[in-house]
């Protein structure tokens, strides 16, 4: 691994950290100032801290959305180093990479999309334009916690599974092991011939000695016949 791809890996891993986690913690304090308005309804203090939080968390929402795209880059140029952009059959060998890219592109990249438009540019537009305590404020405020909590549900089970098809790599088929271990070998190969192209992939080094992205470490051979 050169020095290049280590500070690109980790430049990738954090900002996934930051996308996942940073609008997580702070929309817990809009909870926390929700509940205690919704206890105290007829206290005027308590419903300008319930706006002041809620405007404060539009500003984070900024890192997150700096992150995702900070995410989608680095791991778009991280395709293109493994050679993985070469055509789509190698794109789509892997039946992991498949489900990832499936759920990155149908359901994260138009939930964060749609959530930027909202955060950055209508929200803010209203927020100008309406005083505090107003009826359309109001309305606009819970439109965007239904959002949150819509779209907090779904990204609580989707980042989970992403994460655990980048780490684990499984073969995500049916078959008997007879049948998947050939395909899968498949897989590896198409693979690593694009990597070696390249230059990230050795033929003449054992690939437990090339450590980066194990799944897809292995030794040039000819490919195994699967038909």
């Amino acid at each position: 691994m050169t020095g290049a791809d280590a500070w690109l890996r980790w430049i990738h891993l954090g900002s996934f950290t930051v996308w996942s986690a940073s609008a997580l913690g702070a929309y817990w304090l809009v909870l926390v100032a929700g509940w205690e308005r919704r206890r105290n309804a007829a206290d005027a203090e308590v419903a300008r801290r319930d706006d002041w939080v809620r405007r404060r968390f539009l500003d984070v929402l900024w890192l997150e959305h700096a992150a995702i795209l900070v995410l989608l880059a680095s791991g778009v140029y991280r395709a293109h180093r493994f050679g993985l952009l070469e055509s789509w059959d190698v794109l789509l060998a892997a039946r992991w990479l498949r489900w990832k890219l499936a759920l990155i592109v149908f359901v994260v990249v138009p939930f964060e999309a749609y959530d930027i438009w909202l955060s950055h540019w209508h929200l803010p537009r209203l927020l100008r334009r309406e005083p505090q305590g107003s009826p359309a404020r109001e309305r606009a405020w819970r439109s965007h916690d239904r959002f949150m909590w819509f779209g907090g549900a779904i990204l609580a089970i989707v980042i989970p599974v992403i994460a655990w098809l980048a780490v684990f790599r499984p073969v995500l088929r049916t078959g008997s092991e007879q049948e998947i271990e050939p395909r899968r070998r498949l897989e590896h190969f198409q693979v690593a011939v694009a990597r070696q192209r390249n230059g990230l992939l050795r033929a003449d080094v054992p690939h437990h000695r090339q450590a980066h992205d194990p799944a897809l470490l292995v030794v040039l051979q000819e490919p195994p016949d699967v038909r």
